[in-house]
């Protein structure tokens, strides 16, 4: 199989080019075009290896085109490369943790010699940090607490970073015969807004074949565990995957119980218990009878509960609800009817008003509200009085001629 490369691993390589010239105090206009060109790769709904025309994209000149046509072959970037052995490889990590931009850093790094996280975890308890200009009682507490967050997030995962990977991999191990049903799991079933691990459940008629399918996975940088039904690997985006293989008529159960909150399994093993069953990631059982497991449909029945969406599943009260058929419908893209705060490219937005409204229609959207920056905004391009008045003239005359959807202003 032939390596993907993500738009967003395109857009961390640019990201992290801009955070090294930063760092190096290199020129403004050249660190603005990396930071904007990493937004907009970050942004776009089309993969990069989709787009034929890369020059065509807001931003994207010949140079900045080449680079990504470099790194959708596959290949290490010359000009990062480059500038990673002009800098210590610590004082990337160290702009993750909030209130540490390149200028605190530079200074840490230059008075203190801190060069990496340990040695500022060091510096930040010490009187020296102190005496350094700017660094203030206030601004060192605060320090702390950004390091304490970094601590406890970096272990983390974006949900919008660990589905794109794990939509990778499904497509990836789905491909295979002995595969028949695939499933995620997990916190990112859940839709949390980090995500731990990637948990994946398949059924099928071959665990081994399975397994081996996924160690052999291109994007695979180590192997933790390799075993008949569950193997775990650690992809190069730093993610660990667990891949566990369950009988067709356990597949139910088990996606119940690799999905729930921990609180929430707890509550329905005691609900079990009342009714006389044993719940486990094999089925409900009654003795030694099967009585529900090929569907969490059928497992959340057995317990005389209705189906509870998977985003539910925290033990906030979702049980008391699906007891008393009482359960919400869930908020759905297509129930969303308007955005109200969107940019044009009056200001520091990057499409015309009319693409905008023409595009929110074409999702269903009934309406849009246009909120381009004010004149206090100079960075940001915005808008003077006149051309205010003249933005409102081409929303009013839009709003004329568009069927379909209004333009708020």
């Amino acid at each position: 199989m032939e390596k993907k490369v993500s738009n967003h691993e395109i857009a961390e390589v640019f990201n992290e080019i801009a955070d090294i010239l930063d760092l190096k105090g290199d020129n403004v206009f050249k660190i603005r075009a990396y930071r904007r060109a990493s937004q907009l790769i970050e942004s776009l709904e089309k993969p990069l290896n989709e787009i034929e025309e890369l020059e065509s994209l807001p931003g994207i000149g010949k140079e900045l085109a080449e680079k990504i046509r470099i790194l959708l072959r596959g290949e290490p970037l010359p000009t990062l490369e480059k500038l990673r052995k002009e800098i210590e490889p610590g004082l990337l990590q160290l702009l993750k943790i909030r209130g540490l931009g390149p200028k605190r850093v530079k200074t840490l790094s230059e008075k203190l010699g801190v060069k990496e996280l340990e040695d500022f975890k060091r510096v930040i308890e010490g009187e020296e940090i102190l005496e350094l200009p700017g660094f203030g009682k206030k601004l060192v507490e605060d320090l702390k607490k950004g390091l304490s967050e970094f601590q406890e997030y970096s272990r983390r995962t974006r949900l919008d970073i660990a589905k794109a990977e794990a939509e990778e991999l499904v497509e990836y191990l789905g491909k295979i015969k002995e595969v028949l049903k695939i499933e995620v799991a997990g916190s990112l079933r859940r839709r949390l807004e980090t995500i731990g691990d990637i948990d994946i459940l398949v059924t099928g008629r071959n665990a081994k074949r399975v397994m081996e399918h996924l160690v052999n996975y291109p994007k695979v940088k180590e192997i933790l565990a390799q075993g008949e039904t569950k193997s775990s690997v650690v992809l190069k985006t730093g993610i660990q995957v667990d891949v566990r293989f369950f009988a067709p008529k356990c597949f139910g159960a088990g996606l119940q119980y690799f999905t729930g909150s921990k609180a929430h399994n707890i509550a329905i093993r005691t609900i079990a218990k009342q009714k006389g069953l044993k719940i486990s990631e094999y089925g409900v059982f009654r003795g030694k009878k099967l009585v529900a497991g090929k569907s969490e449909q059928e497992v959340y029945q057995a317990l005389g509960l209705d189906y509870i969406e998977p985003e539910m599943r925290e033990d906030r009260g979702e049980i008391e609800l699906a007891r008393e058929k009482r359960l919400p419908r869930l908020v759905e893209l297509k129930d969303i009817k308007a955005d109200l705060q969107l940019h044009s490219n009056w200001t520091d937005g990057r499409n015309p008003i009319e693409e905008s409204a023409e595009k929110a229609k074409q999702i269903g959207y009934q309406y849009i509200a246009i909120t381009d920056h004010s004149k206090s905004q100079y960075q940001a391009k915005g808008l003077d009085e006149k051309k205010l008045l003249e933005e409102f003239k081409e929303i009013d005359n839009l709003n004329q001629k568009l069927k379909g959807v209004e333009i708020l202003k």
